[in-house]
């Protein structure tokens, strides 16, 4: 790869992880839809998907402007993500937290929201909202995903819950910030190192290479 396809290829991804390292930098926990995750995880790889997939199966010889099949991959590459999101099973994300801090919180909220609500090992039936979910923990990423578990799922049930939830996280209070410096020092290094190599080579060159990567 050379300079811009490597600015092109790791700046979003650079942007994302600092982005999410300054999620683990706060003093509180965030919460997440599972599509936003998803889409906010599509647009960090999407300069990968670029200089790769997209780069290979761009044709060779075009009877117009190259800006029109960029615009119908970038679109097809976005109905596909918005597929996924449409058919993937309703979850939570919860950010900057494990799950044995939430999970006590999830056992005061649940209440509230269902007097029936049963636990069953790292699984919770709120049958009122016609939710059903199981907890899985991702310690190295200080994260925890609450996951639709069965096929009988109610989507607006998800919405009180994640209120509720996001109301009981506010008066919990984070310390460990150390994956979040380390997420933002290896964003920077992928957002600055192909910024320096690009503006070594001066203005001029990288528009030319730009547009010959976008075959423009």
């Amino acid at each position: 790869m050379d300079a811009v396809q490597l600015l092109v290829a790791f700046a979003p991804l650079g942007l994302y992880l600092i982005g999410l390292g300054m999620v683990h930098c706060r003093r509180r926990p965030v919460v997440l839809t599972g599509s936003a995750d998803v889409s906010l995880l599509a647009a960090a790889v999407g300069g990968l998907v670029i200089v790769g997939p997209m780069e290979f199966l761009f044709p060779a010889a075009l009877p117009f402007p190259g800006q029109f099949v960029w615009l119908l991959l970038l679109l097809t590459y976005s109905m596909l993500v918005t597929l996924w999101n449409l058919l993937a099973r309703p979850r939570l994300i919860v950010l900057n937290m494990s799950t044995d801090q939430l999970r006590p919180i999830l056992a005061e909220v649940a209440p509230r929201l269902d007097p029936r609500a049963q636990w069953a090992g790292d699984g919770l039936a709120l049958e009122t909202l016609g939710v059903q979910l199981h907890l899985e923990d991702y310690p190295p990423m200080r994260t925890v995903s609450l996951v639709a578990t069965g096929s009988r799922q109610n989507e607006t049930g998800w919405v009180p819950l994640r209120t509720e939830l996001k109301v009981a996280l506010r008066g919990i209070q984070v310390d460990d910030h150390r994956r979040g410096y380390a997420l933002i020092v290896v964003g920077l290094v992928m957002l600055i190192v192909p910024l320096a190599e690009a503006a070594s080579l001066g203005g001029p060159m990288v528009a030319q290479k730009l547009r010959d990567l976008l075959r423009l």
